[in-house]
């Protein structure tokens, strides 16, 4: 799908949400915008839900994948990042910026990339860019993203979503009450994070603090520690209070 209307990055932010939510499996691929306007305004309603901390991610992305090749970029050179990264390539062309993800998580991932992109505005002096975004989702996440629909009143009209994305983040939701129930268990630790942290970003339930270490105390529960980070030993009274027993 190419998208070729005059867009800021908040519109474009937000069409991938509402796109991503009319799709079957809560996701879009390929999706290309041109011409874009590289301001951003944070939309301070939905970052509440990160379970990144939005500021220290924006500092991270912009030092690992763009701070070091400023120089190059000015120079008109191509940038290409690893298969492992979720970013394939950046350049800058006839002053337009082109980005292209290999892969996005639609929030916070995504939203903080946007973030970075408007830094870097002033700091290439371009106000213009080409997006193209490869495969967007929320995997394992589909819960923040409706989270994010909620805030933003897009799931006010639930003829706009997808009867499947909506199953989809249902089975999700159940996934991560049976991990913290210890119903389930998990092979890798990324999915204890999400739903550790869903309850307190979420459901509201516990704090930043108890998540974190709720999150410990899974890692240890599905044998992915030896042994329980400090912290770690008060997961059986967390997860009490998850679910008020």
């Amino acid at each position: 799908m190419v998208v070729e209307a005059r867009m800021t990055l908040n519109t474009v932010y937000l069409d991938i949400v509402k796109e991503a939510l009319r799709r079957d499996r809560c996701e879009v691929s390929p999706v290309v915008y041109y011409p874009v306007d590289l301001s951003f305004e944070r939309i301070v309603e939905i970052e509440k839900f990160s379970y990144l901390l939005i500021d220290k991610k924006r500092k991270s992305i912009f030092e690992s994948y763009y701070k070091t090749h400023i120089s190059s970029l000015r120079r008109g050179k191509k940038i290409f990042y690893p298969n492992s990264s979720c970013l394939e390539s950046i350049q800058i062309q006839d002053r337009v910026l082109e980005v292209v993800f290999r892969r996005a998580r639609i929030f916070p991932t995504l939203y903080i990339d946007f973030i970075v992109l408007n830094d870097l505005r002033d700091l290439l002096d371009i106000d213009s860019a080409m997006i193209k975004v490869k495969k967007a989702s929320n995997r394992g996440a589909e819960p923040y993203l409706y989270k994010v629909a909620e805030a933003l009143k897009i799931n006010s009209n639930l003829s706009s979503i997808s009867h499947k994305c909506i199953e989809t983040i249902q089975r999700r939701l159940k996934q991560y009450e049976k991990i913290v129930k210890l119903e389930s268990r998990a092979k890798v630790g990324k999915i204890l994070k999400l739903a550790s942290f869903y309850y307190c970003h979420g459901e509201e339930k516990i704090s930043r603090a108890e998540a974190r270490r709720l999150y410990y105390y899974l890692r240890y529960m599905n044998n992915l520690d030896s042994k329980t980070r400090r912290g770690g030993e008060d997961g059986e009274k967390i997860i009490r209070k998850i679910f008020n027993q």
